[in-house]
């Protein structure tokens, strides 16, 4: 088997950016208390659960192209156990498989959500992976050498040498597309945008829990970047989902101290009077997903047009024209959302949250 190449120090650079930011922790204060003779009603909520999902069937051109990838879907589910509205989220961008995921999620079938036992609406968030082999691959010899020739060009912040080795980085499953992630974000570091960073991570971490194509100190050094990124532009939603799946990898504590009064000041704020802007924009897309950090939001467009609000909410599906003079209010029955915002490419935007 060929050599897989190892983390190195492309990553020791996370620190930096976390010591770099700062959020001041503020203690939430609890108003009001319940009298020992007040009752409380408990509701209580269990997710859908999927009984049959059945990949879909990998096509021959696909494979014939070595084309592995994996589709994040974001999904509802009625109370008979059937999906609706399922949308491609993210994903490592082959438009087949992008079609192909969606058109088999449209055909798995659930135990639905149940509220105080009772079927209800309620969220769903799925991935379909494509690979061709099963198992760890690893990397092949060309991979390895450019990987190298990539990494010190950029250690040595020679951008034409990393140009140049970086157009012979040909990923040929995940693992290698992993790593490839991990040297776009070193590359964007220095020549890049904070969007494209993130994306880089995005695809590097590619929504597992665990570390699955990166050994385990790459993979809880990816996040932790990741957090500090999301944080620096105001993802608070992405911060908190982030610093979940850390919590079953043993981040050392001296990182997790840093992190824990900015995570409580996270969740403080979901319900208190702060207000904060996150620039959005379609790009080359059509819509643009979002998860909510507050249940108050207004779109305030730059340039292009919005037409439709989607929100995919833990217990409510809802959806409506957009209207710039408006703000929105998201009941507070609805659980967590995750907004879709449905518009012409190219499309810039402000999302206030409040």
């Amino acid at each position: 088997m060929p050599t897989t190449p190892g983390p190195r120090s492309h990553l020791a650079l996370c620190s930096a950016i976390l010591l770099l930011l700062s959020l001041s922790a503020r203690a939430a204060e609890n108003e009001t208390q319940a009298s020992a003779q007040e009752s409380v009603p408990l509701e209580v909520f269990i997710g859908p659960k999927i009984k049959r999902g059945l990949p879909p069937k990998y096509p021959g051109d696909q494979r014939r192209l070595g084309n592995e990838g994996w589709v994040q879907l974001s999904m509802m589910i009625d109370p008979s156990g059937k999906p609706y509205e399922i949308s491609v989220s993210d994903s490592t961008g082959n438009p087949v498989l992008n079609a192909l995921a969606v058109k088999a999620a449209a055909h798995w079938t659930f135990e639905p959500a149940r509220l105080n036992g009772v079927p209800v609406d309620s969220s769903y968030t799925g991935k379909v992976t494509f690979t061709i082999t099963e198992g760890d691959r690893g990397a092949t010899n060309a991979f390895i050498e450019a990987y190298g020739r990539s990494m010190d060009a950029i250690e040595a912040a020679d951008r034409a040498a990393a140009d140049a080795a970086m157009t012979r980085m040909k990923a040929t499953n995940l693992y290698e597309d992993a790593y490839l992630n991990l040297t776009r974000f070193r590359y964007f570091v220095l020549w890049g945008t904070k969007a494209e960073q993130i994306e880089a991570l995005k695809r590097a971490i590619a929504h597992e829990g665990t570390w699955t194509y990166l050994p385990k100190k790459t993979f809880v050094d990816a996040l932790v970047a990741l957090m500090a990124l999301n944080l620096e532009v105001n993802d608070f939603a992405e911060v908190l989902d982030a610093w979940g799946k850390l919590q079953n990898a043993q981040l050392d504590e001296h990182t997790a101290a840093q992190w824990r009064p900015i995570i409580a000041d996270l969740e403080a704020m979901k319900t208190d009077g702060r207000t904060y802007r996150v620039a959005g924009a379609l790009r080359n897309a059509t819509s643009w997903h979002f998860k909510l950090h507050k249940n108050k939001f207004s779109i305030d467009v730059a340039s292009g047009r919005v037409s439709e609000v989607r929100l995919r909410c833990k217990m409510k599906y809802v959806f409506f024209r957009f209207d710039p003079a408006l703000q929105y209010t998201i009941d507070d029955r609805f659980g967590p959302c995750e907004m879709e915002l449905v518009g012409e490419p190219g499309t810039e935007f402000l999302l206030t949250q409040s």
